[in-house]
C-alpha cells in the first residue's frame, strides 16, 4: 500500500480524534446539570430546615398546610409529635405518612423527617440534628443528616446558626447525588414576630441570609465544589432561594456561575458557563 495513502489515513484519524475530544470538552463545559443538581440539594436542605423550625416553634407546618383556611387548628401536611428520649433530649417527628400527601406548596411528600435536640428547640448554644426515614419529595429520596447549632447573637442582635450537611438524594431513575456543606445562617428579619392566629403573615416574614461552601457529586457522577459568593436569601414567603450567587467548579471544567435572581419568588436560576447564560427551573 502506498505510504502516502497510509500517512493520509493516520492523519485523518488524528484529526477526527482531536475533533471528537474538542466536542466532548465543549459539551462538558456547557453542561449545566451539575448546577441544577447542587441547587436541588441546597433547596431541599433549606426546605427541611424551614419545616423543622415551624414544627419546633408551633407544633405544625404553618406554611405547608394542605388546607386553605389559615387558622391554628388546621392540620398541616405532616403530623408532628415530640417525645422525650432522655430527661434532657427530645425527638421530634414530622410524619407525612407512607403514601404521598400533597402539601400547599404543591409538592408530594411521604416518609418522616426526624429532629433530635436538647432543651428547648431555640436554645442558644444547642444543636439539633435532622435525619430522614424513607423521606421522599416528588419521588426524590433524601438520606443523611443536617446538624444545626445555634451559636447565639451577632453584634446586630441577630441569631446565627452554624450548619453542616452530609446527604444523598436519589432521583426517580435510581441515580444518586451526594452533597456535603458548611453553612452560616443568619436570621436577618422576622425573629421578633410571632405567629398570628388569624393569618400566616406572622410566620412568613422570617428571612435568613446563608453563606458558606460545599462539595458533592452530581447525578451523572461528576465531582464538584461550590462556594457562596453573595449570601443566599431564604424566606418563609417563598419556597425557593430568591437571591444570592454561587460559584460551582466541576473538576477541571469551567466554573458555573449561579445567580438566584433579584429577590423575586420563582424557581428560575441563571446559570452562566463560559459566558453563555441558561435560565433553568430548580426542581
Amino acid at each position: 500500500m502506498n505510504k502516502s495513502f497510509i500517512y493520509g489515513i493516520v492523519a485523518l484519524a488524528i484529526v477526527i480524534s482531536i475533533s471528537s475530544c474538542k466536542k466532548d470538552k465543549s459539551d462538558a463545559d456547557y453542561d449545566y446539570s451539575m448546577a441544577t443538581d447542587m441547587s436541588l440539594a441546597e433547596n431541599t436542605m433549606e426546605e427541611v430546615t424551614k419545616m423543622a423550625d415551624q414544627a419546633g416553634d408551633y407544633g405544625q407546618l404553618m406554611t405547608y398546610r394542605n388546607s386553605a383556611p389559615a387558622t391554628v387548628t388546621v392540620i398541616g401536611c405532616a403530623a408532628v409529635t415530640i417525645e422525650n428520649v432522655t430527661a434532657t433530649i427530645k425527638k421530634m417527628t414530622l410524619d407525612f405518612g407512607a403514601t404521598d400527601v400533597t402539601c400547599i406548596d404543591g409538592k408530594r411528600r411521604r416518609g418522616k423527617i426526624l429532629v433530635q435536640y436538647e432543651g428547648n428547640y431555640r436554645d442558644a448554644n444547642h444543636e439539633h440534628t435532622i435525619s430522614f426515614e424513607n423521606y421522599f419529595v416528588n419521588d426524590y429520596k433524601t438520606e443523611g443528616t443536617r446538624k444545626i447549632t445555634n451559636t447565639g447573637k451577632n453584634n446586630q442582635n441577630q441569631s446565627v446558626f452554624a450548619i453542616t450537611a452530609d446527604i444523598s438524594i436519589s432521583n426517580p431513575n435510581g441515580k444518586t447525588m451526594t452533597w456535603q456543606s458548611q453553612r452560616t445562617r443568619t436570621w436577618i428579619a422576622g425573629e421578633n414576630t410571632t405567629f398570628n392566629t388569624d393569618s400566616l403573615n406572622g410566620v412568613k416574614d422570617d428571612i435568613y441570609a446563608v453563606t458558606g461552601s460545599g462539595s458533592g457529586k452530581s447525578f451523572n457522577g461528576t465531582s464538584f465544589s461550590a462556594n457562596i459568593t453573595e449570601p443566599l436569601t431564604v424566606s418563609l414567603q417563598c419556597r425557593f432561594i430568591t437571591k444570592g450567587k454561587v460559584e460551582l467548579t466541576p473538576g477541571e471544567q469551567a466554573i458555573r456561575y449561579i445567580d438566584y435572581g433579584d429577590g423575586t419568588c420563582d424557581a428560575i436560576a441563571a446559570i452562566t458557563i463560559n459566558g453563555v447564560t441558561y435560565y433553568r427551573e430548580i426542581p
